[in-house]
């Protein structure tokens, strides 16, 4: 997102990482290019890497905070190397736009992320009245809410599930109510998306997970479950005694 020239809190961004493993992933940021940036811009720190090391759990996302303060209205480009501890050397490139005040309400004006879905798909369980929400600008320390409703489209008993852990950023600044329920077939309910930032100007992009379960399918599985582990069971303590035929003298 662009940042206006000699901001006094410039928003911190992320870049996200993923660990596609199934193992911990250890990963550091190499600042060398952000120090060789400063120093072609007169000592100011012009991207900074807040927290250039630090640990992914497996197929989970971390996102690397990054601070960018522009002295100049131009795009700023760096490529910084992210090594992953015991494996291979990454190198993105990082863009910044810095602007001045007067283009800020031009840059505002951007193009609207599409919140809703327009065709739904076969045996699909569930529709959102809105996929995407934006909160826009609010203070820090404050708490926005936004309405969101989910609606059964389908003809059995269904459950729903909200994940806000899919990053460790996310289950800090978002909360649902209510986080799971049950809707019946053509059934409705109101939830409510809250956002609280932390004490420092921030640009957050993130995503919750909703999971959809067909209750009828899931007693119909556990069922099958149950019989498949009683077989097993079944079988290992069932054992057969074979006599041998006495044979005639």
């Amino acid at each position: 997102m662009p940042v206006i020239i000699g901001s006094d809190c410039p928003p911190i961004q992320y870049y996200e990482l993923y660990n596609g493993g199934d193992s911990q992933m250890s990963y550091e940021v190499i600042v060398e290019s952000l120090a060789q940036l400063t120093q072609e811009n007169y000592g100011c720190e012009i991207m900074k890497c807040l927290q250039p090391t630090g640990r992914v759990q497996p197929h989970s996302i971390a996102q690397i905070p990054f601070l960018f303060s522009p002295l100049e209205a131009k795009t700023y480009a760096v490529e910084v190397p992210i090594l992953i501890v015991g494996g291979d050397t990454y190198t993105i490139t990082i863009f910044g736009e810095g602007i001045t005040p007067g283009q800020q309400s031009t840059v505002q004006k951007g193009s609207v992320i599409p919140d809703k879905q327009a065709v739904l798909l076969d045996n699909q369980l569930a529709v959102l009245s809105n996929e995407a929400i934006d909160f826009g600008v609010v203070p820090t320390f404050s708490v926005s809410k936004k309405i969101v409703f989910i609606s059964n489209t389908s003809k059995e008993h269904i459950t729903f599930r909200w994940n806000t852990n899919t990053t460790p950023l996310c289950g800090e600044v978002i909360s649902v109510s209510p986080d799971s329920g049950t809707l019946g077939p053509g059934a409705s309910t109101t939830i409510e998306v809250s956002l609280l930032p932390s004490s420092y100007p921030a640009i957050f992009d993130l995503d919750i997970i909703c999971e959809l379960t067909d209750n009828s399918k899931e007693a119909s599985y556990v069922e099958a479950l149950a019989h498949y582990e009683h077989a097993l069971e079944e079988d290992r303590i069932t054992f057969t005694i074979k006599e041998a035929v006495p044979q005639a003298p």
